[in-house]
């Protein structure tokens, strides 16, 4: 078991992650970490350059046509 520890820095808070967290996760710095939930635990992994890049892809959609979605929903 690793304990992390979470920082302030200004306005933000940050979980600090020693090298052996790091390995363990698979995560480098400038990675993306996903957190999710579950019935009884949080599962915690790094989300892949090539997801991240498509993530932003649908994002810029769904912003781009909000409007039209929002209108679909009525």
């Amino acid at each position: 078991m690793t304990a992390l520890k979470i920082r302030k820095f200004g306005d933000e808070v940050a979980v600090v992650l020693d090298a052996e967290s790091l390995r363990l996760l698979g995560a480098e710095v400038g990675d993306t970490l996903v957190l999710e939930q579950s019935e009884d635990r949080v599962v915690v992994s790094t989300l892949s350059a090539e997801t991240s890049r498509q993530v932003e892809i649908a994002r810029g959609v769904l912003e781009r046509y909000r409007k039209t979605f929002e209108a679909l929903a009525k």
